[in-house]
């Protein structure tokens, strides 16, 4: 007997290739300050204390990571509807001042 493995997505996890899936991790490796990341999620209304485990994850070990921030823009996506999430991104990193990374989130605008 053979088994047959399907994935599927649920509608709230994101597919492992997506384009903004590829965006929140550039994103989350190009902020590296605590008070920009701190800024950036708070603005994405995320609460103190996932920022707080997010940038304790960041200092593991020996080593500086940005696996924290990261992880904690994906759980944030998951909390976003698919139709808003490029938006509420830009309007967040725009008022926290990073308009250089706010381009990268204005392709395939819906």
């Amino acid at each position: 007997m053979d088994f047959v493995l399907y994935t599927v997505c649920h509608p709230r996890e994101e597919p492992p290739d997506d384009e903004f899936a590829n965006i929140l991790k550039k994103i989350a490796v190009d902020l590296y300050d605590e008070d920009k990341i701190d800024s950036l999620a708070g603005r994405l209304g995320i609460l103190h204390g996932d920022i707080q485990r997010a940038l304790q994850t960041n200092m593991r070990f020996t080593q500086v990571t940005s696996n924290g921030t990261c992880l904690m823009l994906k759980g944030w996506r998951r909390g976003v509807s698919r139709e808003e999430e490029r938006m509420k991104l830009r309007k967040a990193l725009l008022a926290a001042g990073w308009s250089t990374l706010q381009t990268c989130t204005s392709a395939k605008e819906t």
